[in-house]
């Protein structure tokens, strides 16, 4: 289910490079991938951001202190404390899941307290849960957080997976932190499986962002929301017909 960032060639199965801890070379055109203890790094040589707050979002020190501090304070002082808490924004967007065939991906994942409940609601049913984020200091909290999924340095904008291989992928409390939303959510179509299930969340501010529209340039209908003040979950359906273990 993966490919090539570069050149969209197909690669080996994931369970084939996870025990290695080395470089892939895509043998389509030599782009490598690193594979060590925290991820399957699709950007190993990429220079930090130039930008402020792309290199404090991927620093160690927010890391260490997202979830104590920064999330709570910083969601809170944007909402007027209508946001909901990580844990009811966690389990809301796990129930709006529930039902969807295949691998669940949980894009921008941070340290990872989404991936792991999505790795505790999948149980033995074993179809997988990936977790992707740009930055590995995110993605050290979150192989600690959740052992079991499959953890992924990559561009949320250029995802390293194939057409249709997701049941379920989830961008909380990540919109609006892309640079090109749409694009990615035009990703997010395209990874979805039909009959799969998007849920994501954001920010409002103003007349809040076009996300009907960029949701059906991807493909995606039967959007719901939930608003919590200055703050939105949504999610909605790619067209095709359900999984096979009842996506609704």
């Amino acid at each position: 289910m993966l490919r090539c960032v570069r050149c969209r060639a197909s690669l080996p199965a994931w369970r084939e490079w996870r025990p290695r801890r080395e470089r892939v070379a895509c043998a389509a055109c030599g782009a490598e991938a690193r594979v060590d203890d925290v991820a399957i790094d699709f950007v190993p040589d990429r220079p930090p951001p130039a930008a402020w707050r792309d290199r404090a979002m991927q620093s160690a020190w927010l890391a260490k202190l997202y979830d104590r501090a920064w999330r709570p304070a910083s969601f809170g002082l944007s909402t007027g404390f209508g946001a909901p808490s990580a844990d009811d924004e966690g389990r809301r967007a796990t129930r709006l899941l529930e039902g969807r065939d295949g691998p669940w991906l949980d894009l921008s994942c941070g340290t990872g307290k989404l991936t792991r409940r999505f790795v505790e609601a999948r149980g033995a049913r074993g179809a997988g849960v990936f977790g992707l984020d740009v930055s590995r200091a995110m993605l050290a909290r979150a192989r600690a957080a959740a052992p079991g999924a499959v953890l992924v340095r990559a561009d949320a904008a250029d995802l390293p997976f194939d057409d249709g291989v997701f049941g379920a992928v989830a961008t909380m409390a990540a919109l609006d932190l892309y640079a090109d939303p749409a694009r990615v959510l035009g990703e997010v179509g395209r990874v979805l499986a039909p009959g799969g299930r998007w849920v994501g969340s954001a920010f409002v501010t103003g007349a809040g962002p076009p996300l009907v529209d960029w949701l059906a340039r991807a493909g995606l209908r039967q959007m719901g929301q939930l608003p919590f003040r200055r703050y939105l979950i949504a999610w909605a359906d790619k067209e095709g017909p359900p999984g096979q273990d009842g996506a609704r």
